[in-house]
């Protein structure tokens, strides 16, 4: 073809160019293939780039006409990878700037070469943040800048006590920095828009999970999906666990009581001619709670939420005993639901103590239940009391980590917050 013939050949639309993409991904790409197919691709020119969510994948057409073909089909492999973790899907964006600083953390850990801003390396070292969930990441990155603000807020008081009169400047510094990342970074600028279509949506995450089935029960045509990520994905497809009902089935195994005689129910042998007997449960628990510095305040509350609907199915007693490196105190009595815990500790975590005071009181209680994010090495458990035992993870993260150790010293499970 001349020179003049290929100027005279009419520019493809996006549409098209789009098109071609997925004309080629039936035979190089088949699962991500299937994932875009359930989206509607929709020009919006109010935003920059790509973004997706509430069934769709839009773009900007004028970014888009800009990037060459192959910058084009790594900018949408980048979205079908975000659609097929369900990052739109599962949550709605709790702070907009770390949602989306994860969710590309968590893509760029699992497949290479999409170039998109924010690797783990970018801010951690070590292989505890490697190819971990947008959970993980999220967490991880809420702890770094909540330190980070920490410091320049005490930086900017040391300077408002020098300086005097600049407090109200200052001051003003400080709120920035509470808010998390700088928002002066141009990629974090975009951050509200790129998650601003984010919202828990049961439908589209069922939808696109059962596409992973059909890719799982057809041959596994993964195309160029690496096997970490594949791992990641397969293992995400698992039902999230009930601890509720997973407690619920400890609290049976575990319930006992006593048999008292009452005449406000009828003998069934003798009628009203007899005293009638009726149960009267009697089960004690001790639950041991991890209160070293790895376990954040709002985690405790959601444990202990989780533990006041044992009074709902006749647990008599409970004690909570903390413990972080070693036992803190006393265990603390509770004969009913409770609003408020007063939390001591802080430190490393061991598990030994809290299952040494456990096997010297077995005559006391009936079952233990231990609350942790798992942070430590696995203890000693005598297989004895195994069954009596329940480790409750603080997170889907500390369960994926620590159920190997854990479901070989009792039941495990996790809250799903």
């Amino acid at each position: 073809m001349s020179a003049a013939e290929s100027t005279r050949r009419p520019k493809l639309s996006v549409a098209d160019r789009i098109g071609r993409i997925k004309e080629r991904w039936f035979i190089t790409e088949p699962a991500l293939l299937l994932i875009v197919s359930t989206h509607e691709m929709t020009p919006n020119p109010k935003i920059r780039g790509f973004r997706c969510g509430r069934g769709r994948i839009e773009y900007n057409l004028a970014d888009v006409q800009a990037l060459s073909d192959l910058e084009l089909e790594t900018a949408l492999k980048a979205e079908a990878i975000r659609i097929m973790f369900r990052h739109p899907y599962r949550y709605p964006p709790r702070n907009a700037s770390i949602s989306y600083m994860a969710s590309n953390i968590t893509i760029n850990e699992l497949y290479t070469g999409l170039n998109l801003p924010y690797k783990a390396d970018d801010y951690w070292s070590g292989w505890k943040y490697k190819g971990q969930f947008f959970e993980f990441y999220y967490q991880a990155l809420c702890e770094l800048f909540n330190q980070e603000s920490a410091g320049r807020n005490a930086q900017a008081g040391g300077d408002n006590a020098q300086a005097g009169g600049g407090n109200a400047q200052a001051g003003g510094g400080n709120a920035q920095a509470g808010g998390g990342p700088s928002q002066s970074d141009e990629n974090l600028s975009q951050a509200t828009e790129k998650t601003e279509l984010w919202a828990a949506d049961e439908y589209y995450e069922e939808k696109i999970k059962e596409q992973i089935r059909i890719i799982l029960g057809n041959n596994k045509q993964w195309g160029t999906l690496s096997d970490q990520l594949i791992s990641r994905l397969t293992a995400d497809m698992k039902p999230v666990m009930n601890y509720k009902k997973v407690l619920s089935g400890f609290r049976a195994s575990l319930l006992t009581g006593d048999r008292i005689l009452t005449r406000f129910k009828p003998s069934r042998r003798y009628g009203n001619l007899a005293m009638g007997r009726r149960l009267e449960f009697t089960t004690n628990l001790l639950v041991g709670v991890d209160v070293s510095g790895s376990v954040t305040d709002k985690e405790l509350r959601e444990f202990f939420s989780a533990i006041n609907v044992f009074f709902r199915y006749g647990i008599k007693n409970i004690d909570a005993q903390m413990f972080d490196s070693d036992l803190k105190g006393r265990p603390i009595t509770m004969k009913k639901a409770r609003k408020t815990v007063v939390v001591t500790g802080r430190g490393g975590t061991n598990f030994q103590p809290i299952l040494n005071y456990f096997k010297e009181n077995t005559k006391t209680y009936d079952g233990l239940i231990i609350f942790t994010d798992g942070e430590a090495p696995a203890p000693q458990v005598d297989a004895g009391i195994r069954r009596h035992i329940v480790w409750i993870c603080t997170n889907k993260s500390s369960y994926e980590a620590h159920k190997d150790w854990m479901i070989r010293r009792g039941r495990c499970c996790y809250i799903n917050s």
